[in-house]
């Protein structure tokens, strides 16, 4: 047998990697509040029509702060935070400017907020 064809085989998958991929979840009233408490200027309460009608965005919230733009995900049941950092704070709010970089930030509690804040 040759090499390739023992690859094709499969016979070496059981030492590959398997990747998993993260499920995101729509965010839970707990992580909205908590959303909202910290970046009232988000849109973490925009709906479709009335009070009982469905998020426009159920996995994720957006909110400029300072100089950084953030975004909210509830990742595999753990609110994420990513924030996009830009040069002034006129560019975080305009979506179409490329960041400087990015980072990832998980959020458990009011600290970790108030230390978005401070970025």
């Amino acid at each position: 047998m040759r090499a390739n064809e023992f690859l094709n085989e499969g016979i070496l998958d059981v030492f590959r990697k398997k990747k998993v991929e993260p499920q995101y979840l729509p965010l839970t009233p707990e992580q909205r509040q908590l959303i909202q408490k910290h970046f009232p200027q988000s849109n973490v309460a925009m709906r479709m029509g009335g009070p009982e009608s469905e998020y426009v965005l159920p996995q994720n919230v957006h909110t400029t702060h300072g100089k950084v733009r953030i975004a909210f995900r509830n990742e595999d049941g753990q609110l994420k935070a990513s924030v996009a950092h830009h040069h002034s704070s006129r560019d975080a709010g305009d979506p179409k400017v490329v960041p400087t970089f990015h980072s990832d930030h998980g959020i458990d509690s009011d600290e970790d907020m108030e230390k978005l804040k401070q970025l």
